[in-house]
């Protein structure tokens, strides 16, 4: 649970910076955030199990600021995203979308928390917590990241195919609506003239 935290942290970063054209680097931003992963998950460890040895007490003073260099690199090289998503997102002006603030100070602040958190285990329920990890990622890069929707065309237009299909969709129930209308309305009328000839026939009689 507290790695999916940290995946979604990650995710409403890389949504609200885009690396697509930063110093012709189309990775510029995941290569940032991989960096802040890998020594914000090394410094918890130590700060957790090493603080009482010299490379613990040294490990847990240069991952801090690995983290907060990737953390700056990336504010400075990587600014926001001219549309939420990066390419054929939509634009940062609709409110429709979910927004936090200080990006990505605070999500980078909870991916730090939840990894402190985990550090919290044994030694070997870390190891088999990378593990796990790293049969997930390979699975990721392997397979899963080129079918995703982000690195085929972006997310607005999968929200634009949506959208005209669920408008396509009103419209066929309209004109459903409207043919059940009209053929009631049809009944009706039959109903009314059948009765206006019956009651002609018995004041005739």
């Amino acid at each position: 649970v507290l790695m999916a935290l940290s995946m979604t942290d990650t995710s409403l970063i890389l949504l609200w910076h885009d690396s697509s054209t930063a110093h012709q680097q189309p990775y510029l931003a995941e290569k940032f955030m991989l960096i802040y992963h890998i020594a914000s998950l090394v410094a918890c460890i130590a700060l957790t199990h090493f603080m009482d040895t010299y490379l613990g007490n040294v490990v847990s003073v240069i991952s801090p600021l690995i983290m907060l260099g990737a953390v700056i690199l990336l504010v400075q090289r990587c600014p926001k995203a001219q549309v939420f998503g990066g390419r054929g997102g939509a634009s940062n002006n609709s409110g429709g979308y979910f927004r936090t603030p200080f990006v990505p100070y605070w999500p980078c602040f909870g991916i730090f928390v939840n990894y402190y958190l985990i550090a919290q285990l044994e030694l070997a329920g870390i190891g088999g917590f990378l593990l796990l990890l790293f049969v997930g990622s390979l699975y990721y890069f392997v397979f899963a990241a080129q079918h995703s929707v982000g690195n085929n065309g972006g997310w607005g237009v999968e929200s634009t195919s949506n959208d005209e299909d669920i408008t396509t969709a009103d419209a066929d129930n309209n004109d459903e609506i409207t043919a059940a209308d009209a053929f009631i309305n049809d009944g009706d009328n039959t109903h009314d003239n059948k009765t206006a000839r019956h009651r002609q026939r018995t004041l005739s009689f």
